[in-house]
């Protein structure tokens, strides 16, 4: 998405940014400007930083959207078939509130534990060249598969469609606002591991 932009889109690109000792920008041989994708990575990664402020009040304030009693207790992904798929796409209705809201608990819970952070780590540099964020992409949905009998695709949908199927939950709004700071923030941590690899 960031790897090249047109002619136009260079031009006015450049007219409105500033120039900085860190940029790295080269015309390619068609003319488009390449961005190296790392500088947007870094940006990224920084900004993220910045929302979270300091790593302890990052964690506490994670933390409090996983305070109370969780109905899936999950300390890992469980072994595929132990729980059968009972969310597809032959629902006619939205997968029920408080299996999403679970979802979200349980998987942030387990995004925040330093054993599954170095598993995905791991699991990114076994030689298969799988990014990072694609690893911990497939951990999540092997924790909506297997451990919460939702099929994958048909579950990231409902995920996104929750705001509009449950309107006035603000409880459920919230829990998606904190499953997405814990998964970024877990993914700075996994950084943080592969870099020390």
């Amino acid at each position: 998405m960031f790897g090249s932009l047109s002619k136009a889109g260079a031009r006015k690109a450049a007219a409105n940014k500033k120039t900085t000792s860190t940029e790295t920008a080269a015309n390619d041989a068609s003319g488009n400007v390449q961005i190296d994708d790392n500088v947007f990575n870094f940006l990224k990664i920084s900004n993220a930083l910045d929302t979270l402020k300091s790593e302890e009040n990052a964690t506490a304030s994670l933390s409090d959207f996983l305070v109370g009693e969780n109905t899936h207790p999950h300390k890992d992904v469980i072994e595929k078939g132990v729980v059968p798929i009972k969310y597809d796409v032959s629902r006619a209705e939205p997968i029920p509130r408080d299996v999403i809201y679970d979802f979200w608990r349980a998987c942030g819970s387990m995004l925040l534990d330093k054993n599954i952070i170095k598993k995905i780590v791991n699991s990114s540099c076994d030689g298969s060249g799988r990014a990072l964020h694609l690893a911990a992409i497939d951990f999540q949905r092997s924790v909506m598969e297997y451990n919460f009998g939702i099929e994958p695709d048909y579950g990231c949908n409902q995920m996104g469609l929750a705001a509009s199927n449950y309107p006035d939950d603000s409880e459920l709004q919230d829990g998606a606002a904190g499953f997405m700071r814990i998964a970024m923030h877990s993914f700075i941590e996994q950084l943080k591991v592969r870099a020390g690899k």
